[in-house]
């Protein structure tokens, strides 16, 4: 945005004022020389004072007066005067006084002749070529000879007096050449000055234009007044006319007349030639507008100083006038500026009247221009409030280039934000005459401004509160409690399973359920809660009430909006949530400290079986503790041989006999002893060490399968659990097992890879290649926990699925909740039509083997659960194995709610 435009236009106006001034000063610089002659004057009778007091005369005293001459003619010595009639008179006086006081000087025996030559060498430019003084200037070089004979000075002086010069058409025609030999005249460098003579005199002609020609003029010669007439109209580039009165026909005072009323010509310097010098015609002519007035015969040093003078007047008239031209076409240039500028530009009195605005400000408030023309400044700028500091502000010099913020108000009364500068224009007293205040509407910069503040502070996905935000909202309710003795609760909710719904369906349909958890949270909670999302699937809800009653009834509220059924395109989904609760001023007085407390709560609802909430207690920071040390400890366990594999008997429901064995890892701490896969599992995935740790289990299982086929044990296949951070690209899953197959060489078809559901769905192409090398391997395929995830049979045909494993949830209730016991009819009716398999886990009493036996007898394939054995180690599955069967009583193992 360019601010400065109003201090180029107040720069262009004081220059413009100083321009003007400096012009009316120029054109009445003649004048001044006479006052100049009149202190010449003044100082010649003082020199005449000291010379005849013997006893004060001295050379200090007149050098003092001579510096005080020099002065004086130094403008014309430098060109910066030129010659007129009155200072031809100035440089007559200096010169006699210069003379005089050389002789006074010489004839006086105190001062010696080093005092002669310094009054030389300061006046050695009227000695050495009196010519120059004529607008001839000196080049360098040229200078003065110390020690001149007085003979010398006295003839250069001589040349000085006009009244010795010789005369031009005076009786003795050939006087120019004399003038040539007495003074050396120097030609001027650059474009030669155009003189157009009229003269009705041949001879007076002839001399004129040779003698023109020599100072270096181009000449135009008219022998009458109808001639000079088209010489006019012929050249517009005529620089000065010597015109003669006397003329037949058409005389001097028609031609003069033609070219004063003629406004092309009427510029043109004219100089009236006469040899009549009566008043009345001098008056005539300078009524008819003559630059001058020459009678016959005239001085040629007198001539040549008024064609200069002429000509350096109309130089400066045309200069003026190119001047005045410029500055009507630069207004003209600045007004299309101001009325093109898309910023609002404000011009006001010192009293901060206001005296011009431009289209944009007319349009961007809606005034019409003569609604704002004569009102108050502050009629429409600045804040109500603040205009008495609008008023010092405008009213005190305006800093460089400096802009701030401040508002202008629409005709409407609406308030738009504007960056603005402004400046002073002085008058020519430096006092201030107007103020020139330029803005620039920012709404749409506040609007962007608002937007990166809200961006800053917002969770890009769900619009809520985000982190930076939430330590202001606490710190709020925590003021809000202090004031009206209420309990804040910070909850800190995070999805159950999250990971795994993201990785199968994508991250996409991941972000459409963030979504739709933002919207339940916050169509359940009071205006005066706030939701807020940190990150992933993690949300903070921060609550104030007077009763926990109140607290509880809204953290249910907000675990069963939470696990409300969700469509996500064909997917039916449903979600729950584990709460951590921390409370101020119980748990915390500080933001960070609540949002901690909170988080070790989470990570106990976590521990605890998910789906719940949990309030904090001093307590769980400890076992918090723990947990990140037992997390640390996992990343050093596969080197410390800390894991163990665990085998849990598969079962042919009719026969009980053992076929297979199912391989479960176990982490055996050093301190905490044994760990099962659910409380590190995520951990070691979001720590990426999965990989190995399922790559050991593979080789542990395939390796002891071969040693109980080596003993000579019943055929038994192993089953092994696969995560789904081993199904990545480059094949890895592939080649890891078909590697295990060749260094243990088990037969691939006792070997039964588990997967679950969520795994089919993350990348459905990349998953389907895998699992069809993988069955070309010859190994049997299992979906493991079927019914809790999002696949279907229908789904399932495209992959090469040998088996399904129903779920242990939908068993628990099987024989008492007649919904759970339909489904399982459905699945297992559905799979057998596809041709896959079914395996139940979860066995756990007699009375649901018997209900499975009796309801679907061949077919189920096989089932599991602690009904028949826990998972055990190594040498007690060798042993189950050896007995074969659970046919004996004493074998059951029934497991305890």
């Amino acid at each position: 945005m360019e601010l400065n435009l109003e201090n180029y236009l107040s720069l262009y106006i004081e220059e413009s004022l100083k321009a003007l001034s400096l012009t009316e000063r120029a054109l009445s610089s003649f004048e001044n020389l006479a006052a100049d002659t009149e202190k010449i004057s003044l100082i010649f009778r003082n020199f005449h004072s000291l010379k005849s007091n013997s006893a004060a005369f001295n050379f200090d005293k007149i050098s003092k007066l001579a510096g005080l001459i020099e002065f004086f003619l130094d403008p014309i010595k430098h060109g910066k005067k030129v010659l007129t009639p009155a200072n031809v008179e100035l440089l007559r006086k200096a010169t006699h006084c210069i003379q005089e006081m050389l002789v006074a000087i010489q004839n006086n025996r105190k001062i010696d002749e080093s005092h002669i030559k310094r009054i030389i060498a300061k006046f050695g430019f009227l000695i050495k070529n009196p010519a120059h003084l004529y607008n001839d200037h000196l080049t360098e070089g040229q200078g003065t000879s110390y020690g001149l004979p007085s003979s010398e000075i006295e003839k250069s002086f001589t040349l000085l007096d006009p009244q010795k010069a010789p005369m031009i058409w005076g009786d003795n025609k050939d006087s120019l050449a004399e003038i040539e030999t007495t003074s050396s005249f120097k030609k001027k460098k650059g474009k030669q000055s155009l003189i157009l003579v009229i003269d009705d005199d041949k001879i007076n002609r002839s001399i004129l234009e040779d003698w023109l020609i020599k100072k270096n003029y181009r000449v135009l010669t008219a022998e009458n007044g109808d001639q000079a007439i088209e010489l006019i109209q012929q050249h517009d580039n005529i620089d000065v006319i010597l015109l003669d009165i006397i003329m037949p026909k058409t005389d001097g005072y028609q031609v003069l007349h033609y070219i004063r009323m003629n406004k092309i010509y009427k510029d043109i310097p004219v100089i009236m030639i006469s040899a009549l010098g009566e008043m009345n015609g001098i008056v005539r002519c300078i009524e008819e507008g003559a630059e001058d007035y020459l009678i016959k015969p005239f001085n040629s040093f007198l001539l040549s100083a008024r064609i200069n003078a002429s000509i350096e007047k109309k130089k400066l008239r045309d200069a003026e006038k190119a001047y005045r031209k410029k500055l009507v076409t630069e207004k003209n240039y600045i007004e299309s500026i101001i009325n093109s500028m898309s910023n609002m530009l404000v011009v006001s009195n010192k009293n901060f009247i206001i005296q011009r605005v431009n289209p944009a400000t007319i349009n961007i408030l809606g005034y019409k221009e003569e609604e704002l023309v004569g009102k108050n400044l502050f009629t429409i700028f600045g804040a109500k409030k603040d205009q008495n500091e609008n008023r010092k502000l405008l009213s005190s010099p305006p800093q460089a280039l400096s802009s701030m913020e401040n508002y202008l108000r629409t005709k409407d009364g609406e308030s738009i934000p504007i960056l603005m500068s402004y400046s002073h224009l002085m008058d020519v007293n430096k006092k201030l005459k107007s103020i020139i205040c330029v803005s620039q509407s920012i709404s749409d910069l506040k609007k962007l401004q608002e937007q990166f503040i809200h961006q800053a502070t917002h969770d890009y996905l769900t619009d809520l509160p985000n982190r930076l935000l939430l330590s202001d909202r606490i710190e709020q309710a925590i003021v809000l409690s202090k004031r009206n003795k209420l309990t804040v609760a910070i909850l800190l909710i995070d999805l159950d399973r999250f990971k795994y719904i993201n990785d199968s369906l994508g991250h996409d349909m991941g972000d459409v359920l963030i979504k739709a958890v933002s919207d339940r949270l916050t169509s359940v909670l009071r205006k005066d809660d706030t939701v807020a999302r940190l990150g992933g699937d993690e949300f903070i809800v921060v609550m104030c009430s007077k009763n926990q009653d109140a607290l509880l009834d809204m953290i249910q509220r907000c675990t069963e909006a939470i696990s409300e059924p969700l469509q996500l395109g064909r997917y039916s989904l449903r979600v729950t949530a584990s709460v951590g609760v921390s409370l101020y001023p119980k748990n915390g007085r500080e933001a960070s400290v609540l949002i901690k407390n909170a988080d070790i709560a989470l990570y106990k609802a976590k521990d605890s079986g998910r789906n719940k909430y949990i309030f904090y207690s001093h307590g769980m920071k400890q076992k918090t503790l723990q947990y990140v040390n037992l997390e640390n400890d996992l990343n050093t366990a596969l080197e410390r041989d800390e894991f163990e594999v665990y085998y849990q008997p598969l079962v042919n429901p009719q026969t009980l006999e053992i076929e297979g064995m199912e391989a479960l890892l176990r982490w055996v701490h050093p301190k905490h002893g044994l760990i099962i896969p659910d409380k590190f599992i995520n951990s070691a995935e979001s720590l990426g060490i999965m990989c190995p740790i399922g790559e050991w289990v593979l080789k542990t299982a395939c390796q002891q399968q071969k040693e109980w086929q080596s003993k000579g044990l019943p055929p038994c296949t192993v089953a092994v659990n696969l995560s789904v951070c081993q199904f990545g690209k480059n094949n890895y899953i592939v080649d890891m097992v078909k590697k295990i197959l060749q260094e243990t060489g088990i037969n691939p078809s006792y070997l039964e890879l588990e997967i679950t559901e969520s795994t089919l769905l993350k990348d459905t192409k990349e998953i389907r290649k895998s699992l069809i090398a993988l069955k070309k391997l010859g190994v049997s395929l299992v979906i493991d926990d079927f019914g809790t995830g999002y696949a279907n049979l229908n789904y399932l045909k495209q992959f090469p699925i040998d088996k399904i494993k129903i779920d242990r949830t939908f068993v628990q209730n099987l024989t008492k909740n007649l919904k759970d016991a339909k489904i399982v009819s459905a699945i297992v009716a559905m799979s057998n039509t596809i041709g896959m398999k079914i395996i139940i886990e979860g066995v756990e009493t007699e009375d649901q083997l018997n209900f499975l036996q009796k309801k679907y007898g061949n077919s189920i394939y096989r089932i599991q659960g602690f009904y028949f054995s826990e998972p055990v180690e190594k040498d007690e599955a060798t042993i189950l194995l050896n007995q074969g069967n659970f046919l004996k009583e004493n074998t059951f193992k029934e497991c305890k709610n």
